[in-house]
């Protein structure tokens, strides 16, 4: 190939690399405008279920060489650039404590959100959550339920029920890559106060409170005759100050006021029996 030739590319990638920035300048125009009309009427700017089907529908188009993984890298900052245009003071809090993997939420956050959003510090869980209920921070990382802890955030949420409380919106990794699905040493999920809303496939977190003993077995072969197919069952033991709760990850979504929530509250019986919906996320794409 000549030098002639060559310059004749770079020319060309020169010309498809301004198209991109005009478009994403574009992008943003339109944005705005967006932004401007949902103002108006006070609705809802951020949609975190728009976004998981936005970014699976990409992948499922993409072809050629260029890597998928980059693909999903772009969007998602892309995507965290425009949430911030759209709300303007946007930040995520992260529970950074002594444990010498808590930096690993700190880099799931940034991988999620992009570089463009102010990430702040919390020394637990709990302190994270409560700068969400406070108005500190729009985003909270929260480590991914453990079977057997005692004192886990997710008891919290149980005065946050209702589409304007606290909810589970995502997971991180937000995605899989194909050869590692299902193999990943950390995950966390996102706690925001915006509702969960359905995408094309989803997960759910459901808390079953109740006053009385019931095995694992029991609770699941409960959760399937009320047609919620559990994927695993978090127990909170308790002890003499705070009842057993059972976090029940299961599939599809499930809605605040869902009818099979009543139907699971009725299968396991018992006066103080109580079942509530905390969020859930999109299950994840491949790239």
């Amino acid at each position: 190939m000549s030098q002639k030739d060559l310059q004749l590319l770079r020319r060309e990638i020169d010309q498809i690399d301004q198209h991109i920035h005009d478009l994403l300048a574009k992008r943003v125009d339109v944005v705005d405008e967006i932004v401007k009309e949902k103002r108006k009427s006070g609705g809802q700017i951020i949609f975190p279920a728009r976004e998981a089907d936005l970014v699976k529908k990409l992948l499922s188009m993409h072809q050629g060489k260029f890597p998928r993984k980059s693909v999903f890298r772009i969007w998602r900052e892309i995507i965290g650039a425009t949430t911030k245009i759209q709300t303007g003071d946007v930040s995520v809090v992260v529970p950074v404590g002594d444990k010498p993997d808590s930096i690993v939420f700190m880099e799931l956050a940034k991988d999620f959100f992009s570089s463009v959003l102010s990430f702040k510090k919390a020394s637990n869980p709990v302190s994270a959550l409560t700068m969400i209920r406070e108005g500190e921070a729009t985003f909270a990382v929260m480590p991914w339920p453990v079977d057997g802890e005692q004192k886990c955030w997710w008891r919290m949420f149980k005065d946050e029920i209702g589409e304007e409380g606290l909810n589970v919106i995502a997971r991180l990794p937000f995605a899989d890559e194909e050869i590692d699905q299902g193999h990943y040493e950390h995950r966390a999920v996102v706690v925001a106060r915006l509702p969960f809303d359905p995408s094309e496939s989803d997960r759910s977190f459901v808390v079953v409170d109740l006053d009385q003993d019931i095995s694992r077995g029991g609770l699941v072969e409960k959760c399937k005759k009320a047609e919620m197919p559990p994927i695993f069952v978090y127990t909170s033991p308790g002890d003499s100050y705070l009842p057993p709760l059972h976090l029940v990850e299961v599939e599809g979504y499930v809605a605040q006021d869902d009818k099979r929530l009543r139907a699971l509250e009725k299968e396991i019986g018992g006066p103080m029996t109580r079942c509530y919906r905390i969020g859930g996320y999109a299950e994840p794409p491949q790239y």
